[in-house]
């Protein structure tokens, strides 16, 4: 029925074993040599699938990871120009070598116009 119309994979698919209509006979049936058809249970594209999946998911995982890898960038490639780097760098250690706090800093620093990123991102480099 299924060759019929053309789809043996389907007929396969199903186990389907489709005969003629001419093979009433027993005597032409015994004249056929024998041979044995194994049908998989699991399909070549089912394993292409899972293995397809699975190293879709692996590059995702692997991108994610190198992404936020990258992501934390020095802290003088926040700043136009080196200047400005050096000059928060040496505001904020003779601050914190004086003994005034990290949120103290920060406030001054933030009224004074400098970027919230910058100056987090000098503070971290100091461990007091």
């Amino acid at each position: 029925m299924y060759l019929a119309e053309g789809d043996l994979y389907l007929a396969l698919q199903t186990k389907t074993i489709i005969v003629p209509k001419n093979f009433e006979t027993e005597e032409e049936i015994e004249d056929i040599p024998e041979k044995k058809i194994t049908i998989s249970n699991y399909s070549p594209n089912l394993w292409i699938t899972i293995s397809a999946s699975i190293l879709i998911l692996l590059i995702v995982v692997a991108g994610l990871f190198i992404k936020n890898r990258s992501t934390k960038r020095p802290a003088r490639l926040l700043f136009k120009n080196q200047r400005d780097y050096y000059t928060l760098k040496s505001y904020i250690q003779k601050s914190l070598a004086k003994g005034i706090k990290k949120d103290k800093v920060k406030l001054v620093l933030k009224n004074k116009g400098w970027n919230t990123n910058q100056i987090d991102a000098l503070l971290k480099d100091f461990k007091k």
